[in-house]
């Protein structure tokens, strides 16, 4: 839910008729820097039933596998495994690896040859998954020796996206993809899109929802097989939408994409597709424009199952290992991020688990640059704020960012500091005088609970005034609408301001002003509205 509230304006100044053809207003909406998912649906309560199906369907597979493992060199004499390429090669690779593994031994430990019968002449009972695994089983070792095509099997009857579509763990990571898309949206009109996987996953329609009031959005969908991707969104006819090839292990520049191109990179599955993390995304940074967000998403603990029925595909393989990439933990992720002009995590990143298996979110802004910048804490000469101003530095060296902080008139000034004003209106605007020298300047109002001295909206004439003074003054400004904050919170709002605002360059999608209301952090955006009349 928004806040809105009328733009004013010290005079109206009117330089065309047209100006008239709509009212503007500001509505106050949640930032996407501070946005976490929490809102979120609770979980399906897991049933017996649901836990059962999904071992049944474990079972499956892992007998498929073992089936096909022992019958293709029966069924097939000359076949040759040394001589497979491709995908087939690392999906032979896998079967192999997970039939000896502990894992499998667990599934089948207790499944006796009745128990086998029963469950392979009922998978047809099963759901989708069921179904594609029917089809599959027969036309493995065809499959792996390439006289069948597997992409029909999963596209017949749209099996392939019905499954993913019935998955908890889709529909959760779906929905956390696309109010984040839809929040950050919000910022900027999104421009281009590149979606890289395409087909590996039914994701596509998820960013065109998240992103269906923009304007003139482009869209590119690419794979590492190009006629996979075609097979997969032949359904998909618009006009706005592209097809490529793009082989995320390469240079994307070498492959015929622009630099500093795409407002919006949502990979699928990656932890399967790439050689490389840290290659692989300093090869999508170079695509896109500062500001601009890259989306991680997949799968990346699932059942036999899924992964047989996923194997299928081609573009989930890449040439020189059969199985995925471990997921890195957070630190792991920020250093690759960082290391490659990146934000680190951002508060979106999330991961979902669902009976044993999972999937993940992660998402991380491009910069230009970062600066390591201190920090001076101005918390005015009356002293009500010191204790805050106090928790602040030591929260601030905790996180590795050094600070000061000066309670008296500040004569020097340096651009190697963010100055903080923690202004409750007691002191004389006097006293910040000198900041009209400053390069970075976040000013608090913490007025809210406060006896007020002065009007705080002369806050708004002095950053005219400052910036007169001072062109290359960035000031960024945070009002603290609510009268009894949680100081803890507010501290962790204050840090991610200093970062995403000062510390690091995001472009064109940098904040200036915020509110801090009900324990959120919200952002104006000027809206329009038709109007009928005009004002004489």
């Amino acid at each position: 839910m928004s806040i809105v509230q009328p733009i004013i304006r010290d005079q109206l100044v009117i330089n065309d008729d047209d100006d008239w053809d709509s009212v503007y207003h500001v509505e106050w909406e949640p930032d996407a820097n501070f946005f976490t998912g929490s809102e979120l649906r609770p979980r399906t309560p897991l049933c017996k039933a649901t836990a059962d199906h999904q071992i049944t369907l474990a079972r499956a597979a892992a007998l498929i596998i073992r089936a096909s493992l022992n019958n293709i060199p029966l069924d097939i004499p000359d076949f040759n495994p040394s001589k497979l390429t491709g995908f087939r090669k690392q999906l032979y690779q896998w079967m192999q690896a997970y039939n000896s593994s502990q894992a499998s031994k667990l599934v089948l430990g207790d499944v006796t040859m009745t128990v086998t019968i029963e469950i392979l002449s009922s998978l047809m009972r099963m759901g989708v998954e069921g179904e594609i695994l029917a089809k599959i089983g027969p036309n493995l070792g065809a499959i792996l020796q390439g006289t069948v095509d597997p992409m029909p099997l999963l596209l017949e009857g749209n099996g392939f996206n019905r499954m993913q579509d019935g998955m908890e763990l889709m529909q959760k990571m779906r929905a956390h993809l696309r109010q984040y898309l839809s929040s950050y949206a919000t910022k900027k009109p999104v421009l281009n899109v590149l979606e890289v996987g395409a087909s590996t996953s039914n994701n596509t329609q998820t960013i065109f929802d998240a992103l269906r009031e923009q304007k003139n959005v482009s869209y590119t969908l690419t794979d590492s097989s190009l006629s996979v991707l075609e097979q997969t969104k032949a359904g998909i006819t618009k006009d706005f939408l592209k097809l490529k090839s793009l082989d995320i292990n390469g240079d994307p520049i070498e492959q015929g994409f622009s630099p500093n191109t795409f407002d919006v990179i949502v990979v699928n599955n990656v932890l399967h597709t790439a050689n490389s993390l840290s290659e692989t995304i300093a090869n999508l940074r170079k695509l896109l424009v500062p500001g601009g967000i890259l989306a991680l998403v997949g799968l990346s603990d699932i059942s036999p199952a899924y992964s047989l029925i996923l194997g299928m595909n081609e573009n989930m393989w890449q040439d020189g290992r059969c199985e995925q990439l471990p997921y890195p933990s957070n630190d792991d992720w920020n250093k690759l991020l960082q290391g490659n002009q990146f934000s680190g995590l951002e508060p979106a990143t999330k991961t979902f688990d669902y009976i044993g298996q999972s999937c993940y979110c992660v998402i991380s802004t491009a910069v230009a640059s970062t600066q390591r910048l201190m920090v001076n804490i101005l918390p005015g000469s009356q002293g009500s704020l010191f204790s805050f101003a106090d928790q602040l530095a030591s929260a601030l060296a905790e996180n590795g960012k050094a600070s000061t902080i000066t309670p008296t008139r500040l004569e020097d000034i340096s651009p190697r500091f963010v100055y903080v004003v923690l202004d409750d209106g007691s002191s004389s605007l006097s006293e910040y005088e000198s900041l009209h020298k400053a390069n970075n300047v976040l000013w608090i109002n913490m007025a809210a609970g406060f006896p007020r001295q002065r009007d705080m909206n002369i806050i708004s004439r002095f950053a005219r005034d400052a910036q007169k003074d001072n062109e290359t003054l960035k000031l960024v400004k945070l009002d603290v609408k609510q009268e009894h904050p949680e100081y803890a919170d507010l501290r962790k709002v204050i840090m991610r301001i200093i970062q995403v605002s000062f510390q690091e360059d995001r472009g064109s999608r940098t904040e200036l002003e915020y509110e801090y209301r009900n324990g959120r952090v919200l952002v104006p955006r000027v809206k329009g509205s038709g109007m009928t009349q005009k004002v004489a």
